[in-house]
């Protein structure tokens, strides 16, 4: 994956934030979080645009229990499946014509993807 920025790096732990709050169901605390760093995320841009964009986007499918939605294939997803699906992301990301909001965007689903990960590790240490 490309460098990220510190402050790009700063709105992703948001993202992952708003991702295991989404993981949990708690789509009112992952909207006012949402909401409260909109500013922060356009201010970057188009790549803000592409990282609010799949924010948004999570919480609405899960809202809506849309399940063809990415999110509904990751949070139902193993560990050996969201690191395939993380794969492919990031070949997508590598691509020469990527755009900013593209690259914004994948960048948000591969730290939800993250934050999903961990939260699947977390619960296997927990059942020990």
């Amino acid at each position: 994956m490309p460098s990220v920025s510190r402050s790009k790096k700063a709105i992703l732990k948001h993202i992952s934030v708003i991702a295991r709050y989404t993981y949990f169901e708690n789509y009112t605390a992952a909207e006012r979080l949402l909401n409260e760093i909109k500013s922060k995320i356009r201010r970057r841009g188009l790549w803000g645009e592409g990282c609010f964009s799949a924010a948004k986007g999570l919480i609405v499918a899960g809202k809506e229990k849309n399940r063809v939605s990415l999110f509904w294939k990751v949070k139902n997803a193993n560990l050996r499946e969201l690191s395939r699906i993380k794969k492919s992301l990031i070949k997508d990301l590598t691509r020469e014509n990527v755009d900013e909001f593209e690259e914004g965007f994948l960048e948000a689903w591969i730290t939800i993807i993250d934050a999903f990960s961990n939260v699947l590790r977390q619960q296997r240490r927990s059942a020990k």
